[in-house]
């Protein structure tokens, strides 16, 4: 159930945007909003899932490698 109201301010160039993507897609102008902001909630999550990811992966104690050594392997590997 919707219960908050929110008011913003837009530029005209950003209006006549939304009011053509609002006729297009035969949604409110308020549908249109409240969509773009669970597209930005979803995007904002999956963003901080990929870094927490990446920081887990800093945290692990891998040696590193030795790609010089790494690519004559895989050369060598490659031509038998």
């Amino acid at each position: 159930m919707l219960s908050k109201r929110v008011q913003i301010l837009i530029g005209e160039k950003e209006y006549k945007k939304l009011k053509d993507i609002s006729k297009k897609s035969r949604k409110s102008l308020g549908q249109i909003f409240r969509e773009a902001i669970q597209l930005y909630g979803e995007r904002l999550a999956s963003r901080v899932q990929r870094l927490t990811a990446v920081e887990k992966m800093i945290k692990l104690k891998i040696p590193a490698l030795d790609w010089p050594k790494m690519e004559r392997s895989i050369l060598q590997a490659s031509h038998k």
